[in-house]
């Protein structure tokens, strides 16, 4: 598949230092081993339905920040590095390090009014998502709204990603302010 660009590398820790571009080759790859195309990056709709698991407080676990340490790994207690993914408490529907750790990219194009998108998997004005926060940001920028986007190009030591694995190759969720409320939309690839 390729060499690990991680500025740090080990059995469980996540794979940083890739750009969009860099996720999109690894799954493209991923999907010709497996011969169908099922694995890609969540949406950014996704993602945040993930990370809330049916929260709407500013964090999964509720909006009191001084839990977070129990949570994720951010600039007061990662001592300035990534590491291994699981050390923390899962959300409550079992994913890891939603909070923090390193940002993780979207499948979308970055627009920057979220809550104005009906969808956008499309580029726009060339840049991508990521979402989350990491080992390097203070707790403000681990909420579970927390955006940003750049070049599909661009990669940092605190970028990585997390892969989506589709039911099929026949299905894609697109985004919607619908999802926010927990409902997803369905729209048919033919």
């Amino acid at each position: 598949m390729g060499t690990n660009p991680s500025y740090l590398i080990g059995d469980n820790l996540p794979v940083e230092s890739v750009s969009w571009n860099d996720c999109q080759n690894f799954i493209s790859k991923l999907n010709i081993i497996e011969g169908k195309k099922i694995y890609r990056l969540p949406t950014e709709a996704e993602w945040e339905y993930a990370c809330r698991a049916g929260s709407q407080s500013k964090y999964f676990f509720g909006d009191d920040e001084s839990l977070l340490h129990e949570f994720a790994w951010f600039d007061e207690n990662s001592d300035d590095k990534t590491h291994s993914v699981g050390e923390k408490k899962p959300n409550k529907w079992g994913l890891y390090d939603m909070h923090g750790n390193v940002w993780e990219w979207c499948q979308n194009g970055y627009k920057k009014s979220y809550r104005d998108n009906e969808s956008y998997l499309e580029p726009i004005d060339s840049f991508r998502v990521f979402r989350e926060g990491s080992f390097y940001d203070p707790y403000i920028r681990c909420l579970s709204s927390n955006r940003y986007g750049f070049q599909p190009d661009y990669f940092h030591a605190s970028i990585g990603f997390r892969i989506l694995m589709s039911k099929d190759d026949t299905y894609l969720y697109t985004d919607s302010i619908t999802l926010n409320k927990g409902n997803k939309n369905l729209q048919r690839r033919d």
